[in-house]
């Protein structure tokens, strides 16, 4: 069989993952050839204006330039068919059977992943991640990553995507799935997404509590749970078997929409070298904000619904009108919790609640040392607990929340787009907005498993 461009264009998707090794390795040195050939017109063409001092292109190099570019968008998804097959080829062959790190779709097939870094074992269609695996395991566990696609710039990438100059960025102009989104959105590929959210996954504080991510590779994830445990009894020889009232069911995890703005310089994403890590850590900190926020605080609706709304989490006032935070306070309510069969791995509250805490003190004027009661239960601050929550006739109070926060799931979707604020900070600041657009939701497992302290004063 002869392998050519046309040939690969009219093949369905069956056809070329059923390719001959020889033809496979021929689909990828055609595919390469002529994303070469348009990425050398796209050069060519920005270098003659460059040459020419110009910041425009004619009428005629854009023409020749979307020709080529449209070229390459028409060759991406082939491509990555083709890599993709390549690379779960060459994984079977290396692992010669089920290893202990492995692909399972929803419907039960199987994928050996060893040799691949950062699968940190078996990754499930649906299923949440332990502590030992990584949102970028995922993405290469599904073959959502190729293998030139390892090392690939952000920066790099948005500096092509929004101002054309590619130099010294073959791989990322490569892996750009080349679609401007209905807004004049760039989908980024799936390894940086992941990699910007495991940034954001190490500095969201509900996840450095537990809390676990679900990767949605649709809109729509259902996750297992038990809504009442099942208790068994024991019996006597011949004894009816007790019939017991457990209940299974699905919590619906829904993509929604969530965007966060990052400012930066055209001058700084254009020249400066080391923007690649504060970008990255920009996008990181404020999804993790935004994370926080949602999993504590969400209303529900268009946002997801975060501990404080949701049906069965115990809440107890400190008093009427709030209170000031003691010790007898945490201990009750990582109490509450374990009373109803849980153990909580951590207390998430506000900075001013800890100092408030810290600062107590004996008739002898000594620090006072956490009640061992709480050894082993994390205490973790954050300025995502507001102080200035109203209680009764005060409006200067605070919650801590108290729980098993393995038992909540965030679930997010491979996809990050990024828009861009051309001219909204450009005047005053001279600054583009990033704005990046982030699909997931936030879902609760077992809300028995959450207890919540409210109205703690100062």
């Amino acid at each position: 069989m002869t392998i050519t461009l046309t040939s690969l264009r009219n093949s369905n998707d069956t056809a070329l993952r059923t390719l001959k090794p020889a033809d496979m390795l021929d689909a990828r040195r055609v595919l390469r050839d002529a994303s070469d050939q348009h990425l050398a017109t796209m050069r060519r063409i920005t270098d003659a204006v460059e040459v020419a001092g110009r910041s425009e292109l004619t009428k005629a190099q854009r023409a020749d330039y979307q020709a080529a570019e449209n070229g390459l968008d028409e060759l991406t998804p082939i491509a990555r068919k083709i890599e993709d097959e390549i690379a779960m080829r060459a994984i079977r062959e290396q692992s010669g059977g089920l290893g202990t790190g492995e692909w399972v779709d929803h419907r039960g097939n199987r994928t050996p992943m060893d040799g691949i870094p950062g699968t940190g074992g078996e990754y499930r269609d649906g299923a949440p991640l332990n502590d030992r695996q990584s949102f970028a395991g995922f993405v290469r566990a599904t073959g959502q990553v190729r293998e030139d696609e390892s090392g690939l710039s952000l920066t790099k990438y948005l500096r092509g995507a929004l101002f054309g100059d590619w130099r010294g960025a073959d791989d990322e102009r490569r892996a750009m799935s080349g679609v401007a989104a209905a807004q004049g959105g760039l989908l980024v590929p799936p390894v940086l997404a992941a990699e910007i959210i495991d940034k954001a996954r190490a500095a969201t504080r509900v996840m450095q509590a537990g809390a676990r991510i679900v990767p949605m590779a649709n809109r729509t994830v259902d996750i297992a749970r038990w809504v009442d445990d099942p208790e068994p009894t024991w019996r006597g020889e011949g004894d009816p078997i007790t019939v017991d009232d457990a209940t299974l069911d699905a919590l619906e995890l829904k993509a929604r929409s969530l965007a966060v703005v990052t400012k930066v310089t055209r001058e700084l994403l254009e020249d400066a070298q080391e923007v690649e890590q504060q970008l990255r850590a920009a996008f990181a900190a404020k999804f993790a904000e935004k994370i926080d926020a949602a999993a504590l605080y969400g209303a529900g609706g268009d946002e997801p619904t975060g501990l404080i709304n949701t049906t069965g989490v115990t809440k107890t006032n400190v008093a009427a009108n709030g209170g000031p935070p003691t010790f007898d306070q945490l201990v009750d309510s990582v109490g509450r919790v374990r009373d109803a069969a849980e153990e909580p791995t951590a207390q998430i509250l506000a900075d001013r609640t800890a100092r408030s805490l810290a600062k107590a003190k004996d008739t002898a004027g000594q620090y006072l040392p956490a009640p061992s009661y709480l050894d082993g239960v994390r205490r973790l601050t954050t300025s995502g607990v507001p102080v200035n929550l109203t209680t009764g006739t005060n409006a200067d109070t605070s919650d801590v929340f108290t729980g098993d926060f393995s038992k909540l799931y965030v679930g997010v979707r491979t996809e990050l787009t990024i828009t861009v604020l051309s001219e909204r900070y450009m005047q005053e600041e001279g600054s583009y907005g990033l704005v990046a657009w982030y699909r997931g939701d936030i879902g609760v497992a077992r809300p028995k498993a959450f207890d919540i302290v409210r109205g703690v004063r100062a």
